[in-house]
C-alpha cells in the first residue's frame, strides 16, 4: 500500500429525535457512568488553534461532570397495539410524546403562543415519522419553518422551538454566515442543557451545533471537541429508552459517527462509553454493531499512522490488521443482523480497501448496489479502490466511471461518477498540465454522456447544470456551454469565480461559438 490516509467515510443522511420532562418518573440506568464526561479543556484536541485567528466569539460554555437521565416512558396507546416500533403511526405519536407532551409539561408554555409552539411540534412530529423518501416532506419542512417562525415572532422563547427555528428558518436565510448559524446553534444547545427535554433533544442541539462549529469559517476547535463529547453524552442516555424507535437509534448513531468520529478524544469516549452501552442495551440490532466496526476502522488507521507505506513500522501494520479484522467481524455480525442497510457494505468495502482485498471489496460494492441502485458512497468507495495509489489505475477508473453510465440497473446520482473521475483524474496531474486534460481525445465524449444519463435519471436536478456548463466551457465547448447557461434556473456566481468571471466565460464563449 503506497496512499496516504485511511478510507473513505461513509457520508450518511440526516436524522432528529426525542424528549425528556420535568418531574416525570425515572426509571433506573445502571449501565451508565455518571460524570463520565469531562469538558474539551481536560481533552483538547490534538489539531492546533491559533487563538488570534480562529476562536470564534461564542458566550463561555463547558458541558462539566453530569450524570446521564433516562428518558421518561413512553407507554403507546392501544391503536398502536402489535404495530412495529418503526411504523409511521408509531413513530408520529412517539415523536409527540417527546415533544409537544414534554412542552406541556415542562416547557416555557405562555398562552400567548402555547398554539403556535404545538401546532410546530405536531408537524415536526409527522415530519419525522415519515417513510424514507416520502415525497411529503419537503411540504411539511416548510410548515415546521412557518409555524416555528411565527411561535418566535409570537414571543415564544422555549429551547425546542428555538432549536426547529434555527434548524429551519435561520439556516435558509439569505445572508448569514456559516459563522453566525454556529453561533445560533450554540446559543440553542446553551439554553436546551439546563432544561427538563429529553438527552434526545439535547443531543440533537449538540450535534447541529458541533457540526455548524466545525464547518464555520472562524473555528473553535476546543469547542468543537466539547459540543461533540456532549453529543456523545446525551446519545448514551437517550439509548436507554428502549420504547425508541429501532430506525432513530439507528439514524441518530449514523449522524452522531458522522459528525463526531474525527476527533480522537471523542473517538476514545465512543469506546468507552458509547460501545459498551450499545451492546448492553441494544445487543440485537445492527447498528450497535456498524457503530463498532467504524469505530476499530478508524483505530486501525491510527495504529497505522496515517503516512506513506514507507513510513509505517512492522508493528504499525500488524496492529493495524488487528485491528480491521476486528472491524471486519463487528461489520459481518451487523450484515447477519441486517441485510437491508447500505452502510454495512460500504464500510465493509472502507475495510477491504485497507486489507487491500479486491475480490472481497468487489463482493461487497455488488451487495450495496443490489440493495440500493443510487448508492453513491458505494459507487465513490470502488472509484477510491481503483485509484493508482491503492490498487488500481486511471484506466481502470475511467472504465468504472463508464459503466457507471451504461449499467441501465443503476439510478440517482451515480452516472455523475464517471465526470467526477476525471476531475480526480485531473487532479493528479501538474497544475500548469490540468488545463489541457480537458482537451484529450475522449474526455469531453465521457463528460457529455455522464451528465445526459444524470439529467434523464434526474430531470428536476436544475442546479447540476452548473456543472454540466463548466465542464463544457473546460473542454472549449462553448455552444454547450451557452446550452446550459441557458438551462439556469438562476445563477450561482460563487460557482464560477463571482459575477465578473461568469460574465467573461459568457462574453468569451459568446464570440468563440459565433465564429464557427
Amino acid at each position: 500500500m503506497k496512499c496516504l490516509g485511511g478510507g473513505r467515510l461513509f457520508q450518511i443522511t440526516c436524522v432528529t429525535l426525542l424528549l425528556w420532562a420535568f418531574g416525570c418518573r425515572k426509571k433506573e440506568s445502571p449501565a451508565v457512568n455518571p460524570g463520565a464526561v469531562t469538558s474539551a479543556s481536560a481533552d483538547a484536541p490534538k489539531e492546533p488553534v491559533d487563538p488570534a485567528n480562529s476562536m470564534l466569539s461564542y458566550p463561555e460554555f463547558k458541558f462539566g461532570n453530569m450524570p446521564y437521565i433516562a428518558p421518561r416512558d413512553f407507554v403507546p396507546s392501544a391503536r398502536l397495539a402489535r404495530k412495529s416500533h418503526n411504523d409511521p403511526a408509531y413513530m408520529e405519536e412517539w415523536n409527540r410524546f417527546t415533544t409537544l407532551e414534554d412542552y406541556k409539561i415542562s416547557g416555557k408554555t405562555n398562552a400567548n403562543w402555547d398554539s403556535l409552539a404545538i401546532d410546530t411540534m405536531a408537524t415536526y412530529s409527522e415530519l419525522r415519522s415519515l417513510p424514507i423518501n416520502s415525497g411529503h416532506a419537503m411540504e411539511l419542512t416548510q410548515m415546521v419553518s412557518k409555524q416555528a417562525a411565527e411561535a418566535v415572532n409570537a414571543g415564544c422563547d422555549d429551547p425546542l422551538i428555538r432549536y426547529l427555528y434555527v434548524r429551519y428558518v435561520v439556516t435558509q436565510q439569505d445572508g448569514m454566515t456559516s459563522t453566525q448559524v454556529a453561533e445560533k446553534y450554540t446559543a440553542v444547545a446553551r439554553a436546551i442543557e439546563p432544561s427538563h427535554y429529553s438527552p434526545i433533544r439535547k443531543l440533537y442541539a449538540y450535534l447541529r451545533a458541533a457540526d455548524a462549529v466545525s464547518n464555520a469559517d472562524k473555528k473553535n476547535l476546543a469547542l468543537s471537541v466539547d459540543l461533540k463529547m456532549g453529543a456523545v453524552h446525551h446519545l448514551i442516555g437517550a439509548l436507554h429508552d428502549t420504547m425508541i424507535p429501532q430506525r432513530e437509534a439507528s439514524d441518530v448513531c449514523k449522524q452522531m459517527w458522522s459528525i463526531c468520529h474525527n476527533n480522537k478524544a471523542v473517538r476514545d469516549q465512543i469506546e468507552e462509553e458509547l460501545i459498551p452501552a450499545l451492546v448492553k442495551l441494544w445487543p440485537k440490532e445492527a447498528f450497535t454493531y456498524l457503530l463498532k466496526g467504524e469505530l476499530y476502522k478508524e483505530k486501525a488507521w491510527d495504529a497505522r499512522g496515517r503516512g506513506y507505506a514507507d513510513s509505517v513500522t512492522q508493528a504499525g501494520f500488524k496492529k493495524f490488521e488487528e485491528l480491521l479484522k476486528v472491524s471486519e467481524e463487528a461489520l459481518k455480525k451487523a450484515w447477519d443482523l441486517d441485510k437491508k442497510d447500505p452502510a454495512i457494505p460500504v464500510t465493509l468495502m472502507d475495510v477491504y480497501l485497507g486489507l487491500g482485498s479486491k475480490p472481497e471489496m468487489e463482493r461487497w460494492f455488488q451487495r450495496a448496489m443490489e440493495i440500493d441502485p443510487s448508492n453513491m458512497p458505494a459507487v465513490q468507495a470502488k472509484s477510491f479502490f481503483l485509484q493508482p495509489k491503492w490498487y488500481g489505475s486511471e484506466e481502470e477508473m475511467i472504465a468504472f466511471g463508464r459503466e457507471c453510465v451504461r449499467n441501465k440497473k443503476w439510478k440517482g446520482a451515480v452516472p455523475i461518477m464517471l465526470s467526477d473521475t476525471h476531475e480526480i483524474i485531473c487532479g493528479f496531474y501538474d497544475p500548469s498540465e490540468r488545463a489541457m486534460y480537458w482537451k484529450k481525445p475522449g474526455v469531453w465524449d465521457d463528460l457529455h454522456a455522464s451528465f445526459e444519463r444524470f439529467f434523464e435519471l434526474n430531470p428536476e436536478a436544475a442546479g447540476a447544470r452548473h456543472n454540466y456548463a463548466r465542464a463544457a466551457y473546460q473542454c472549449g465547448k462553448y455552444d454547450a456551454f451557452l446550452e446550459q447557461v441557458a438551462l439556469f434556473p438562476n445563477t450561482n456566481y460563487v460557482y464560477f469565480g463571482g459575477k465578473d468571471q461568469f460574465d467573461n466565460m459568457v462574453k468569451t464563449a459568446s464570440t468563440r461559438a459565433a465564429k464557427k
